[in-house]
């Protein structure tokens, strides 16, 4: 979870690659899909997308109800002014 927010994505794919639970959040309720779209991390985003299929980890809801998709374009929105 934390080597997606931190931008690690090679770390990201070794723990996939381990079977590591990509459906662990944080405690408040953010998965590594969405830890990485806050953070823009989108080679992370690419990683976690070659082994997460399943459409509903996509549209998962984390902390304040958000999706992934959601927060990312809350921080676009924010960078773009």
């Amino acid at each position: 979870m934390y080597a997606s927010q931190r931008g690690h994505a090679a770390i990201a794919e070794l723990l996939l690659k381990k079977k590591a639970n990509y459906r662990l959040t944080d405690n408040r309720g953010n998965t590594a899909i969405i830890l990485a779209a806050r953070r823009n991390q989108v080679a992370c985003l690419e990683t976690l997308a070659r082994y997460i299929k399943d459409p509903a980890d996509w549209e998962a809801k984390g902390e304040h109800g958000l999706t992934a998709e959601r927060v990312g374009r809350s921080q676009r929105e924010a960078r773009s002014g």
